[in-house]
């Protein structure tokens, strides 16, 4: 922090960031919800809120853990 506080070096340092704008693809992604979840060991398929969904591509996440996105 070079003899300041670090709130004062967190200042300096968020002064001198240029601010960013979300592209409409992630102001989308920002407005749904999200679920942990893990993808089924058979089929990769996923389970949430009592209804399962499947996709081919699913297939390379068997038993893993996924995040999955929804518009609630």
């Amino acid at each position: 922090c070079a003899g300041r506080s670090f709130l004062e070096t967190f200042d300096a340092s968020y002064a001198a960031a240029m601010p960013r704008r979300l592209t409409a693809e992630q102001r989308r992604l920002f407005w749904l919800a999200a679920e942990a979840v893990t993808a089924d060991r058979m089929d990769g398929a996923v389970s949430l809120f009592g209804a399962r969904w499947w996709h081919e591509r699913l297939n390379q996440y068997l038993g893993k853990k996924l995040i999955v996105r929804f518009d609630p």
